[in-house]
């Protein structure tokens, strides 16, 4: 999976029309909905290959324009900057036990568990893991 995004993201994200409007936020959501797409075409499933059935990669995107800095993940990572001596927080891990990610998830209809959703340790949003 993870092989798979870095191959296709970047041109994924820039041929969006929101990104070509500059419209930065909405093609950075767009794009992970994209991606998702794209690996579960006939194409795309035929480049995973075996490894469709171990679904899921996190990542983080930070898109840096002259004025301003964007971030967007998915997933156990996230993104600092460093402004000064100072680290600052441009995402946050997207955990089960984090009591947005749960109320999101039960939403959904998913089960929350120990950590656990629907059996799987702690992955409540990735790429991939449809």
């Amino acid at each position: 999976m993870a092989l798979y995004v870095q191959a296709h993201y970047t041109e994924c994200l820039t041929n969006l029309p929101s990104f070509k409007a500059k419209n930065y936020r909405l093609a950075l959501e767009e794009s992970f909905m994209k991606i998702d797409e794209m690996m579960l075409t006939d194409h795309g499933k035929r480049e995973l290959g075996e490894n469709e059935k171990y679904a899921g990669c996190f990542v983080t995107v930070a898109l840096i324009t002259p004025n301003e800095v964007y971030c967007c993940n998915a997933g156990n990572s996230r993104t600092v900057m460093s402004k000064g001596k100072q680290a600052v927080d441009l995402s946050v891990y997207h955990k089960s036990d984090d009591s947005d990610e749960h109320r999101r998830f039960e939403a959904a209809n998913g089960s929350v568990e120990d950590s656990r959703i629907t059996g799987v340790p702690d992955i409540s949003r990735a790429l991939g893991a449809f």
